[in-house]
């Protein structure tokens, strides 16, 4: 995926339920992830990714 859709989901990411931003994440590497979650800001990603995706998300 490339940095530009990356930041469309960024924009998005705080308006979608939880099992579509499960569904975008999946999709994702490591990588994206990581990136996602510097678009988004770390805490705010943290709190948006528990549940399911704790396991996807390294928690500092």
């Amino acid at each position: 995926m490339n940095y530009d859709n990356l930041q469309e989901i960024a924009s998005k990411i705080r308006e979608m339920d939880y099992d579509s931003l499960v569904s975008v994440v999946d999709e994702l590497s490591e990588e994206e992830i990581t990136k996602l979650s510097k678009l988004v800001g770390y805490p705010v990603f943290a709190r948006l990714c528990m549940g399911r995706l704790a396991h996807k998300f390294v928690l500092l």
